[in-house]
């Protein structure tokens, strides 16, 4: 794990957010190391719980999305199909544009998770479309090898977004 922290400070990510169970680990390393890395409520230390949203934030373009206009909700436990245009028991994020709406209407912060859909999204694809859509942070699960390379992505999408609609 410590590793994977060092990485991730290299590749220039200064916040992560752990449960308070990582605390006592975080404490060690940061002091081990010498690191300034934060916790999200480091950073905003007046934020209490329910001052941001956390919302799974990605777009249904992949390769193993149905067509919206087949999706029906709570289609979990439904019968599958093993024909691609309808239900075959992959795509737990059935209305993104539902999301994006409830995101552009808010006023409170909004981190996007599960933004990658397991791998089935690039995250130079998906980057821009998250914040473009509404989300002021992400929250990205990754491979140690994967850390450098998405944080740069991530920085070259924020440095050059152009239709960002939040403040």
């Amino acid at each position: 794990m410590y590793e994977t922290l060092v990485l991730a400070e290299k590749g220039v990510i200064n916040t992560i957010n752990i449960g308070f169970s990582s605390n006592e680990f975080l404490a060690k390393y940061k002091k081990s190391f010498g690191s300034k890395i934060q916790v999200i409520l480091q950073v905003a230390p007046n934020m209490k719980k329910d001052d941001y949203y956390m919302k799974i934030m990605h777009h249904d373009r992949y390769w193993s999305d149905y067509p919206c206009e087949n999706r029906i909700p709570f289609a979990v436990n439904r019968k599958r199909y093993s024909n691609q245009n309808r239900l075959h028991d992959n795509v737990f994020y059935l209305f993104s544009k539902r999301t994006v709406d409830f995101v552009r209407r808010t006023n409170v912060p909004v981190m996007g998770f599960k933004i990658l859909d397991a791998g089935a999204i690039k995250p130079d694809d998906v980057f821009r479309w998250a914040f473009e859509n509404g989300t002021d942070f992400i929250c990205v699960d990754m491979f140690d090898f994967q850390i450098v390379e998405d944080a740069n992505i991530c920085m070259d999408t924020i440095a050059n977004l152009s239709n960002r609609n939040r403040k």
